[in-house]
């Protein structure tokens, strides 16, 4: 109800609403498929659920009179929130230095994650150019390793990697 009051502000907003908890809930079968629901939909330790779907939300608005297309941004937001939080947190299971030994290749790491990597590939499946969302994801994944990193030099290195990664195929004009 306290989120409803802050997007009644918005025009249309009940059909936002309603494709991004389509969105959401296709995520989750994606997960029950994938027999990785045992994990959880809420992963994170350092937000709230529902923060996702407040930023769901904010990104359906320019969408909203194209309800696949908002539900489509909705499952992207979940997926990665999900996924970033495996990169994250080493409570998590996915042993630093499997996905740092195969930084520089995410689909690698991906498959390395078993079928909690799999959730990558299908939210590169629900795009017309997945390239864009395996870049999101390498710089998610460099996000945690950097969080995840034991030493001064080995963060040094991370970060000098992230930069060059963060500007690869960006025009030098920008």
């Amino acid at each position: 109800p306290k989120l409803e009051a802050l997007y009644n502000q918005v025009p249309g907003w009940e059909g936002i609403l309603h494709f991004v908890k389509e969105g959401e809930n296709n995520f989750i079968s994606d997960l029950r498929r994938l027999g990785l629901d045992k994990l959880g939909v809420d992963t994170s330790e350092v937000h709230a659920y529902s923060d996702i779907q407040v930023q769901a939300f904010i990104l359906g608005i320019p969408s909203r009179d194209n309800p696949r297309e908002i539900a489509d941004k909705a499952y992207l937001t979940y997926g990665a929130h999900w996924l970033d939080d495996f990169f994250d947190n080493p409570k998590l299971g996915v042993p630093f230095e499997e996905m740092s030994k195969n930084r520089l290749d995410i689909k690698k790491v991906l498959a390395g994650m078993g079928s909690t990597g799999q959730v990558g590939f299908l939210l590169a499946d629900k795009v017309p150019h997945p390239e864009g969302v395996y870049k999101g994801l390498g710089r998610m994944l460099y996000g945690g390793l950097v969080q995840r990193s034991s030493s001064l030099e080995q963060k040094t290195l991370l970060m000098k990697e992230y930069r060059d990664l963060g500007i690869q195929l960006i025009d030098a004009r920008v």
